[in-house]
């Protein structure tokens, strides 16, 4: 497991969006001599600005872990977003297709 953290983005749909590309890239770039192991990847997103980033670290990556849990399952390859003061996770946002 990693983080990412995105200083330049507007919104949660930006987030999602290098998510999304983070998960095409692994899902394209991971081949070994000829073979394509069975590798993916599930990410959770948590967003915050403003007022609200002021020692935020620890309850994001906590959000983020909660939403990365969510996405392993549903089935991987995606990403799902944590929204404050809502249950762990919204509606599926959808797996990213295969690239």
């Amino acid at each position: 497991e990693f983080a990412v953290v995105l200083t330049r983005v507007n919104d949660a749909d930006d987030a999602l969006g290098v998510a999304r590309r983070i998960i095409a890239g692994v899902l394209l770039n991971t081949a070994v001599v000829s073979t394509k192991p069975a590798i993916g990847c599930s990410i959770g997103v948590a967003f915050t600005s403003g007022a609200d980033s002021e020692g935020a670290a620890t309850p994001l990556l906590a959000h983020a872990d909660a939403a990365m849990y969510q996405a392993k399952r549903r089935g991987g390859n995606n990403a799902r977003l944590h929204l404050r003061n809502s249950a762990p996770c919204p509606p599926d946002l959808g797996a990213t297709p295969p690239v």
